[in-house]
């Protein structure tokens, strides 16, 4: 038997540990998706507070009326919708207006506004659009939630997400997204596959970050937080709300019952784009979490590459770890697969096949491919988004290069 230097025992050691901490972690997330689906979906006291939703929009596409409707029909005993788009020119605001006028409406839906916030000139429209929403919020409501227009949420999505706004020792509430494929690109599948190990990170408050898509805080609590003034001059919405939070020496809350389904489709090309915005976004607004990221990747990269390695020389201790890590690989897919049967049917089960087969025997290519985007962002601070070029001079400073014109 030909035994490998020690350093490269050691990493093996570290790369199986990782894949094992990995499936415990998968494990942990779902266990914690049980316990609290099988919690009362809405406590009552909740019911005396209204909730105004701010949804700022960009574009349609095809899902785009899906997407609406699902906020219309929240379960919500009290609850409003503010839209918030960059112009009223701009299709996803005529669309909007079409939509409020004929939607169905659930029973605790009262107004429904409609804003046009003009053009963002030191920050992301996004962001400003967010703030034009929050300059709506009054002294009637209790919770203000954020959320997406490119996401399916499921009817009682709000009533979890005004729930654990109101968790003590925590200064805000964060869902996630599922990327759910709507073709059968394989660049839409890992897409899908690499989001899926980043939404089961989330957890236990000390680590968690807001995603923009979910967000719920008290009234009393943005105040505190003082969101607004986060927001001011900033690109990232979710990263700046973390930040405030934590400022405060409070952490954020993750509710597994405010997942919402995604529908995506990617070339190459844009998953590219996207995900390299994402991991830029990141190292401007959480080096660390950027850097932790670099690093459990790179990790499983040179684990695996060094294996690969170890077989052509012969050394036999590269069987083990490769069959080790390839057992607990699989393993960690199967619990993700019952996660996605948990939160959206066995339906959607069926449409992610492809995905969980990825997972369980290609988790090298797409860990490869994963780390390679993330390490392409180690420099730079220019990215596109939504017709737009932004420069990155710090969190709070933000430079418009360019924009497209046409609606």
């Amino acid at each position: 038997m030909i035994f490998p230097p020690l350093g490269i025992l050691i990493l093996w050691g570290l790369w199986v540990f990782q894949a094992i901490w990995c499936w415990l972690n998968v494990r942990r997330f779902y266990r914690r998706l049980r316990l609290q689906t099988g919690r009362s979906p809405f406590v009552g006291h909740l019911l005396k507070l209204p909730v105004v939703v701010i949804v700022p929009v960009k574009g349609v596409d095809d899902e785009f009326e899906q997407h609406v409707r699902g906020l219309f029909s929240q379960t919500h005993p009290m609850y409003r919708l503010v839209f918030v788009t960059e112009s009223e020119s701009e299709p996803a605001h005529v669309e909007l207006r079409q939509l409020i006028d004929r939607l169905p409406r659930a029973a605790g839906l009262g107004r429904v506004d409609l804003l046009a916030a003009g053009l963002a000139e030191h920050e992301g429209q996004k962001v400003h659009n967010l703030r034009c929403g929050l300059a709506t919020v009054d002294e009637d409501d209790g919770v203000v939630v954020f959320a997406d227009a490119d996401a399916v949420p499921g009817d009682d999505w709000l009533k979890a997400m005004a729930e654990a706004a109101i968790k003590k020792n925590y200064g805000a509430a964060t869902g996630y997204r599922w990327f759910i494929p709507a073709d059968s690109n394989w660049a839409t599948h890992f897409a899908s596959v690499i989001n899926s190990s980043v939404a089961t990170m989330l957890g236990p408050g000390y680590r968690n970050h807001a995603w923009g898509g979910s967000m719920a805080m008290t009234i009393p609590q943005m105040r505190e937080c003082r969101l607004a003034d986060y927001w001011q001059g900033a690109l990232s919405d979710d990263y700046q709300l973390t930040r405030a939070v934590h400022h405060q020496k409070m952490r954020v809350y993750f509710m597994s019952r405010g997942m919402v389904a995604s529908p995506v489709r990617f070339t190459w090309a844009r998953l590219i784009e996207f995900a390299r915005r994402q991991y830029l976004i990141t190292r401007v607004y959480s080096p660390w979490a950027w850097w932790r990221v670099l690093a459990v990747l790179s990790l499983y990269v040179a684990g695996w590459v060094s294996a690969i390695v170890g077989l052509l020389a012969g050394w036999t201790w590269a069987i083990a770890a490769i069959g080790g890590v390839m057992v607990f690989d699989v393993l960690r897919a199967i619990k993700r697969r019952q996660i996605v049967k948990k939160l959206y049917g066995r339906e959607t089960v069926q449409q992610m096949t492809a995905v969980f087969i990825m997972e369980a025997v290609a988790t090298p290519l797409w860990m490869t491919l994963h780390w390679l985007l993330a390490a392409s962002t180690l420099f730079g601070r220019r990215i596109r988004w939504a017709g737009i070029t932004y420069l990155m001079r710090g969190r709070q400073d933000i430079v418009i290069e360019s924009r497209d014109l046409t609606p």
